[in-house]
């Protein structure tokens, strides 16, 4: 279990048996806008909501597993032109 606080945008996780994608929405009380994947409304969470963490996976066209938002280093993506 996590708080929501904890997450990065883009992530998804689970509450109350729903799946939510978390968005970069903030309003000024900290609360953070989500997107239920189950049924597409909208939902507004507390920054200390407690949540479960999940990944979503998705099948290509080979039938391949491919994760949806895969953790990816920023510092692979730089390069030393010296």
């Amino acid at each position: 279990m996590k708080y929501i606080e904890e997450l990065k945008h883009g992530e998804t996780f689970t509450v109350n048996n729903k799946i939510y994608l978390l968005t970069c929405d903030l309003k000024k009380d900290g609360k953070r806008l989500c997107y239920c994947l189950t049924d597409g409304l909208p939902n507004w969470f507390v920054s200390n909501e407690t949540i479960k963490p999940i990944e979503l996976y998705t099948l290509d066209e080979n039938q391949n597993i491919l994760q949806i938002k895969a953790n990816h280093d920023v510092s692979s993506k730089i390069k030393n032109i010296s």
